[in-house]
């Protein structure tokens, strides 16, 4: 299974430069608590907090394994 198509920013991790990995942690991050605070602001919206907290799950579970999959490319021999 190729998990470059499904997470296409892990192409950035380069194993010899770890600013390149720390990069792509920061803007998973970043993914993360922007759509936490658009949360914040919309959850008190009966249906639209419902579907922004699905959705925050969802994108928040894609980071996670976006992150652990950074980490393996990084940690790969070549």
């Amino acid at each position: 299974m190729d998990f470059n198509a499904i997470f296409p920013l892990n192409w950035k991790v380069d194993r010899h430069n770890p600013n390149s990995l720390v990069l792509v942690i920061l803007i998973y991050l970043a993914a993360c608590a922007a759509l936490k605070i658009v949360e914040i602001l919309l959850g008190w919206v009966p249906i639209i907090g419902i579907i922004i907290g699905a959705l925050c799950w969802i994108v928040g579970f894609y980071c996670a394994l976006g992150i652990i999959t950074a980490v393996i490319l990084y940690c790969k021999k070549d």
